[in-house]
């Protein structure tokens, strides 16, 4: 570590439980003060976590990454560490983040400039400013809830392994076991080569194979006379071949033209029979297209006449029908026109328009009526208002009027008042009946205009009625006619029909028959030509079979031959990889021997090597434990205020450390080493483990200037405490620049000159913690 290195400030955002803590930290002693689960140890976590990406419960997957966003009260989505901390006069400020979905970043910044943002990177340039990688820091500095008495109650094969651990001399008995482990390794591989060797006869592997070289030899031998002889077998084949091919093509050319006389022969007599029979039939074939010819020209001008009979009788079925809907529509009519005359039967005009003029006039002096009364009503209403405003005066006279005679007068008007409504209510309701008649005769008027009016359109229609009559009939009886004319032309396109059907087989065969003739005479010529080519071709069939055979006999020798050729070379072949293979093994044997001799050599100086690390470990441990007992006698002298032991050292024995004092006995003038565990109180046991502790720390890392210390006081009587204090805040800060104390024990707070912080957090309510500062 460097000088002047100080950790200013931690900031903690949803780390574990904490929800957004900050904490300034001083040079000298900084104590954290709170109940378990308070979040006191999360904090020294998160300075481990901020420097260096990790502590020791994640190192050893006790806790993961996501384990350390807060879920409580509610689960948070991300967390945040940012440690500030001085290396000279630059100060840096270090961040790191979590998220559920991405994992951790990290971001270094020195005077608020940016530095590096990749995690490792981060890594390396802060180990590179401290001087101190995470594997030295929490051995000498930081280790989670390790008491200042832990190694005093380990058994003793555990505190030796776990001193050698802080001190790095694990390594050695690490190193030590590898080492036995690959000499062990050696050694039965060495077993393995030797039993190989045992099983070997190398005078019987000598023998085998010159047996396999003269196998070898007589194979060899036998496989050439094999192939000269199939040489010759190939070369007289190939002869044959050659002589047979030309036969066999002579052979096989007559055979082809036999077949194709043959063929030829048996068409001519086929053609001329099927001739034959046609002409028996006495068909002229000029004679017979002359008259298909007439008959077909015929047929063709009956099916144009048909055509034209079925288009003029469509055009006739389409007059009637319209003829006959036409005929429908004025029957339909007729029937609307004598309903009309029926519903106006007995009615006149004059008779309803005079009845419509009456009630109109009715109308009217009833309104005149119904007016006249409302009035009367309005101002008998007034009347009664002015009286039963004015106390005294008659409103239409002036005249005085008593009690009696206005009772009476506002009695009168209030009668007349029920009179006239009742008047009204009975005109208007005849008024409403009136208006109901008026619109009634309304109506019966307009519907005898329309009636009127419809039976003019009526006019004409029997006259109309008439002649569709007469034109359906007349198209009905040329529908008749036409009928009549095209079942005639069917009838005779029927008889042409059949007679063109039978002159179109004769006449197709006359065409055969010439057919037939032509290629008869085409069939003979060709016919000739082949029996002449046949004549001149001479083949030897005996010969032929006879070069065939020879062919079969020589081919069968050949394949035998060739067959052992191969069986010999096979042969061959494997007599070669059993004489490599003996060959090799021959050759192995030699580099077995090597071999273990070589591995033996191996061994030798593995065991040497082994013996140096059994001896640079044991000179090691005795300089690592010489530095510890310098700088423990150095550190008792300040931290311990008593003359009853006058030194501690650390012991290191064969299986086991011991932490020792020197008693004195100031009668005898003598003094003893002496375990620290049989003899001390608890004040002074924990002053020696914090001398070893911190003795421990600056071997490891010569120039300390921090120093974690969690839970310190355990196990420490209120007496040994009282000491623990007064060395914490006088003589360990001449010591360390800067202590970090995690603790429950609220005496810490007493220590002079620390900043003390108190974490609390209620945890039935799953609160956060809280950090206050102790004034």
């Amino acid at each position: 570590m460097t000088d002047d290195l100080m950790i200013e400030s931690v900031e903690l955002r949803n780390w574990k439980t904490h929800g957004h803590t900050e904490l300034r930290f001083q040079k000298g002693v900084n104590v954290l003060i709170g109940v378990m689960g308070a979040g006191k140890s999360s904090v020294m976590d998160a300075i481990s976590f901020g420097l260096f990406g990790t502590f020791p419960s994640l190192t050893h997957k006790r806790v993961s990454l996501g384990n350390l966003i807060s879920n409580r009260p509610e689960q948070k989505d991300d967390s945040e560490v940012r440690i500030n901390f001085t290396v000279g006069e630059d100060r840096y400020t270090v961040t790191r983040k979590i998220t559920r979905k991405e994992g951790s970043t990290a971001r270094l910044d020195r005077n608020g400039s940016y530095v590096q943002t990749q995690p490792e990177r981060v890594n390396e340039e802060i180990e590179r400013l401290l001087k101190l990688d995470y594997d030295t820091f929490s051995r000498a500095i930081y280790a989670e809830q390790n008491q200042l008495e832990y190694f005093l109650d380990l058994p003793k094969g555990d505190r030796k392994r776990q001193i050698d651990n802080m001190l790095g001399l694990d390594l050695f008995a690490k190193a030590e076991e590898n080492v036995t482990s690959l000499i062990n390794t050696i050694k039965s591989t060495i077993a393995e080569d030797e039993k190989v060797l045992a099983q070997i006869d190398l005078e019987s592997f000598k023998e085998q194979l010159g047996r396999l070289s003269e196998d070898k030899m007589k194979s060899e031998s036998e496989a050439t006379a094999l192939e000269s002889l199939g040489k010759t077998l190939q070369s007289g084949i190939r002869a044959m071949e050659a002589e047979f091919a030309e036969m066999k093509r002579s052979y096989d050319t007559r055979a082809r033209l036999s077949k194709e006389i043959a063929e030829l022969s048996s068409r001519i007599s086929t053609l001329r029979s099927e001739s034959e029979k046609i002409s028996q039939m006495g068909i002229e074939e000029r004679a017979v297209t002359e008259e298909h010819a007439g008959k077909s020209s015929r047929l063709k001008a009956v099916e144009e006449s048909i055509k034209e009979l079925r288009s003029r009788e469509k055009e006739l079925s389409r007059a009637v029908a319209d003829a006959e809907a036409k005929l429908g529509v004025l029957n339909a009519k007729a029937k609307e026109r004598d309903s009309i005359n029926a519903e106006l039967s007995g009615k006149e005009l004059s008779k309803i328009e005079n009845e419509a003029s009456t009630v109109e006039q009715s109308i009217k002096g009833q309104i005149q009526q119904v007016s006249s009364l409302q009035s009367s009503k309005r101002e008998n209403d007034r009347w009664l208002s002015e009286l039963e405003k004015h106390i005294s005066n008659c409103p239409v006279c002036e005249r005085e009027l008593d009690d009696s005679l206005k009772s009476r007068l506002v009695k009168e008007r209030k009668d007349r008042t029920a009179e006239l409504e009742n008047q009204i209510n009975s005109a208007s309701a005849a008024l409403k009946d009136r208006e109901r008649q008026r619109l009634a005769l309304s109506a019966e008027l307009d519907r005898f205009k329309v009636l009127k009016g419809r039976l003019e359109q009526f006019k004409g229609l029997e006259e109309q009625g008439q002649g569709a009559l007469e034109t359906a009939e007349k198209g009905k009886k040329a529908l008749t006619e036409m009928t009549s004319s095209i079942e005639s032309a069917n009838k005779e396109r029927e008889a042409l029909t059949k007679d063109v059907n039978a002159l179109t087989i004769r006449l197709d065969a006359a065409r055969r028959k010439r057919s037939y003739d032509e290629e008869v005479l085409k069939s003979a010529a060709l016919l000739e030509q082949k029996n002449r080519e046949v004549t001149a071709t001479n083949v030897d069939e005996k010969k032929l079979y006879s070069i065939q055979e020879e062919m079969r006999d020589k081919g069968a020798s050949l394949a035998n031959t060739t067959s052992k050729i191969e069986s010999s070379k096979k042969y061959v072949a494997e007599l070669d990889r059993q004489i490599s293979e003996k060959t090799r093994q021959i050759s192995n044997i030699s580099v077995i021997k090597d071999r273990i001799e070589h591995r033996r050599g191996k061994i030798s100086n593995l065991n040497k090597f082994k013996g140096a690390l059994v001896d640079t470990e044991a000179q090691l441990r005795n300089r690592l434990v010489s530095s510890i007992n310098t700088i423990m006698q150095n550190l008792w002298q300040v931290l311990y205020p008593y003359n009853d032991y006058s030194a501690v050292r650390l012991n290191a024995k064969k299986d086991d450390y011991t932490l020792e004092a020197n008693a004195i006995n100031s009668r005898a003038s003598t003094s003893e080493w002496v375990d620290v565990i049989s003899i001390a109180s608890g004040g002074e046991k924990s002053i020696a483990s914090l001398t070893m502790r911190v003795a421990l720390a600056m071997v490891i890392v010569p120039n300390l200037k921090w120093l974690i210390l969690d839970e310190p006081t355990h196990n420490i009587d209120e007496q040994g405490i009282g000491k623990f204090i007064d060395v914490l805040g006088e003589s360990l800060p001449s010591i360390v620049e800067q202590i970090f104390i995690i603790t429950h024990d609220g005496n810490l707070k007493s220590i002079p000159s620390a900043r003390v912080y108190q974490l609390e957090r209620d945890k039935d309510k799953n609160e956060p913690t809280q950090a206050l500062e102790f004034q």
